[in-house]
């Protein structure tokens, strides 16, 4: 009864204008009508009467159909699905085996390293100049440097966008894999341990583009967005934790924004393939990168990026 209502409501608001042109051509007829020719008077009444019909129809079926998106539900982001997308990730990054330094690494039913209880900071190449004063007033300031933090850098990169380089062993995986489990902790609820990033923590996306270039196309001859997209919800899909997220992902990402990171550029077997895997990532950050609340990092070994066809324009 109360969508009935609200129709009616909705008909006199809309249908008003109707009313309004069959009066004012009722008026017209009246004092017009003598000089119409009898057999054509007929005609204005038809006009009138036909386009009335027509807009009442027309403003029928929009009323019904502005009605039923209003009492449909709208499809909300599953709190169930999306904490189970975060433990998923808590649980792929936290343990850290290390062969020769966990004693434990080889036995399955003992507790392994989990790695944030021996992650170091890592630090690029580029020192930052601070000022710093002694108590005593005699002293003039002197400039000391510090190394830019890998974090502090991402969230300083033009478009939100970086490549991280450094050589084998350098920690580059671990930075990535240890950045995912900081966010997804956070976002779970617990209390912010990464103190040098600034702002609302981010639903972390990690990938390897190693496997995403296996996931290519066959013959593929450029790169688009729908490429990592596919491979994104193809993965979470497959894993019976996250499958439930899948239908929440994109809405989640438009709304709230995402960190995604893109690990082992350098991965990528097919030498070929490496400028398709380029152009798909360059596509997918100007796709998702355009809220200004999503940040993209990809990692890759220095020598492997001295390739121009390999670079990321403008990371």
């Amino acid at each position: 009864m109360e969508n009935w209502k609200d129709l009616s409501v909705e008909l006199a608001k809309k249908l008003t204008p109707a009313f309004a042109f069959a009066a004012l051509m009722f008026i017209l007829i009246a004092f017009l009508g003598d000089r119409i020719p009898d057999r054509y008077q007929i005609f204005p009444y038809i006009l009138v009467v036909g386009g009335f019909l027509v807009y009442t129809i027309v403003t029928i079926v929009q009323a019904l159909s502005s009605t039923e998106t209003e009492t449909t539900p709208k499809k909300e982001i599953s709190r169930e699905s999306y904490m189970a997308y975060l433990a998923s990730v808590v649980a792929d990054n936290r343990p850290l085996r290390l062969a020769g330094l966990d004693e434990h690494a080889g036995d399955p039913n003992r507790l392994r390293l989990s790695l944030e209880k021996i992650y170091v900071a890592l630090n690029t190449t580029t020192q930052i100049e601070e000022e710093k004063k002694k108590r005593e007033p005699y002293f003039r300031a002197r400039e000391e440097t510090h190394p830019l933090p890998v974090i502090e850098a991402l969230q300083k990169a033009r478009n939100r966008c970086m490549v991280l380089l450094g050589f084998p062993g350098t920690g580059k995986s671990t930075f990535v894999r240890y950045l995912a489990l900081m966010m997804a902790q956070e976002l779970s609820g617990a209390v912010r341990q990464v103190e040098e990033w600034d702002g609302q923590p981010l639903l972390p996306v990690a990938l390897s583009l190693g496997r995403f270039a296996e996931s290519l196309p066959p013959d593929v001859q450029k790169g688009q967005a729908e490429y990592l997209e596919d491979f994104i919800l193809d993965t979470l899909k497959a894993d019976p934790r996250t499958t439930e997220f899948v239908p929440h992902f994109t809405d989640h990402v438009q709304k709230r924004g995402a960190l995604f990171l893109f690990d082992g550029l350098d991965e990528v077997a097919d030498l070929e393939l490496r400028p398709v895997v380029v152009q798909a990532i360059e596509a997918f950050a100007r796709g998702y990168g355009g809220d200004k609340r999503s940040y993209f990092l990809v990692t890759c070994r220095t020598y492997s990026y001295q390739d121009p066809r390999w670079k990321l324009t403008d990371w």
